[in-house]
């Protein structure tokens, strides 16, 4: 089977779909990481993600039963997770967070998981699903530029929420530009890494550096031609650098240092929050203080905290733990933890095969989106150890771009096994 014809292969085994439910879910993806309405007040009445949102939601329900959210490992596993969110509310101290949160995980699964999945299910789709993917990033840098490290708004309003979600954009511009052949395309994603990398710098945001490092070192770590990459990678740290030099804050990497201080500033300042989930989770070992409620039980655990203690420092009520792993230990427990062990685990095993495919046996493509994925997940998991994003949309987009390519990937495999 040719290229050209894998790439179109499970678009005409299935019956045809029409493009709109694409269109929707390029729009969904807009509106989630740009927020317009934030830019175009006008626009808030209209409740167009809303709407969006609905609409797929009512597309995914009129073309897949209910059941398929256990259909796929990762989809089950998140559904497990929502378990464990939902019944926090009979135990935890602010029962409003724990609903909350579970209705919001509800949602995202409905609007955006289920139906990228049902929907972006050919090589044609994937690439333009992924293409529009960093065109967003891209936008996403240029906003940050423009406000000064800052983001558009809502999830990505925050200087460091904004670096982690370029920081998993990054690798996908990264490696479409290595593979791509049309020079405006290549062009494009050049750009965006390089954009990429002056907003995460702008963000001033500590755990974005840290987490850009992670990403850039595991780019080259699993790279074949290693000096091939290190030699773009200076070049690219070169057109970067020069610009940076002239628009970042006085004091840039001394601040930096301080992200990993534990003896002063906020360093010191993060070692106590996390210190103070631990003996969250030392008293509440099994479920943890529930979903969201890390914030309102710091004044309950603070006491026990000799590193709070010893400080001398006012409370921390309230504060948030600035750490995915330090909002996750404390509010979930050992059950959370391994389950999201276990989710991380399955999502390497899915991934990491077609990352490692013979190029020749399948489309080229998803090898390079696979490992897009693959290093968006390290930028993840290294830059939220310093950001409170256990419950931001990255995860949940995580599993839909994985089980999307994964696939898309077994479909090619069986074409080929007919012919």
């Amino acid at each position: 089977m040719t290229k050209l014809n894998k790439g179109i292969g499970v678009q005409q085994a299935r019956k045809k779909q029409s493009n709109w439910p694409f269109v929707l879910v390029l729009l969904l993806v807009a509106l989630e990481y740009l927020r317009p309405q934030d830019f175009f007040p006008f626009l808030m009445p209209f409740r167009i993600p809303g709407l969006v949102a609905l609409m797929l939601i009512i597309y995914w329900l009129l073309n897949e039963r209910i059941t398929s959210l256990f259909r796929y490992p990762l989809t089950k596993l998140n559904m497990y997770f929502l378990f464990l969110t939902g019944i926090s509310v009979m135990y935890a101290v602010n029962t409003f967070y724990p609903y909350k949160i579970f209705f919001q995980e509800i949602l995202i699964t409905a609007s955006v998981v289920m139906p990228t999945i049902l929907i972006v299910n050919s090589v044609d789709r994937v690439r333009k699903f992924l293409s529009f993917w960093v065109l967003v990033h891209l936008v996403l840098a240029l906003i940050v530029l423009s406000k000064g490290g800052r983001g558009p708004g809502g999830f990505l309003s925050d200087e460091n929420d904004v670096a982690l979600a370029l920081i998993m954009g990054l690798p996908y511009a990264a490696y479409m530009y290595g593979y791509e052949k049309r020079k405006k395309y290549k062009f494009l994603f050049g750009l965006t890494a390089v954009v990429s990398v002056l907003a995460i710098a702008v963000s001033f945001s500590r755990g974005g550096f840290l987490g850009l490092v992670c990403v850039l070192a595991f780019m080259w770590l699993i790279s074949k031609n290693k000096s091939k990459y290190l030699l773009i990678s200076m070049l690219m740290v070169v057109i970067a650098g020069s610009t940076l030099l002239t628009v970042l804050p006085e004091g840039y990497f001394d601040e930096m240092k301080t992200s990993t201080d534990a003896g002063t500033g906020t360093g010191h300042h993060r070692i106590m929050s996390w210190d103070i989930g631990l003996q969250m989770f030392y008293r509440n070992p099994v479920l943890g203080v529930g979903a969201g409620n890390y914030p309102w039980n710091v004044e309950r655990y603070e006491n026990f905290s000799e590193i709070w203690r010893s400080a001398n420092t006012r409370s921390f009520s309230g504060r948030q733990s600035h750490s995915l792993y330090f909002t996750l230990i404390p509010e979930f427990g050992l059950l959370g933890i391994i389950l999201y062990l276990v989710i991380f685990r399955r999502m390497y095993k899915i991934i990491r095969p077609i990352a490692k495919s013979d190029p020749s046996e399948v489309d080229k493509e998803l090898i390079v989106f696979a490992k897009a994925i693959a290093v968006s997940i390290v930028g993840f998991l290294s830059a939220g150890a310093f950001i409170s994003v256990l419950f931001y949309p990255h995860f949940w987009h995580l599993i839909a771009n994985i089980t999307v390519v994964a696939n898309v990937y077994a479909a090619n495999i069986r074409e080929d096994a007919k012919e």
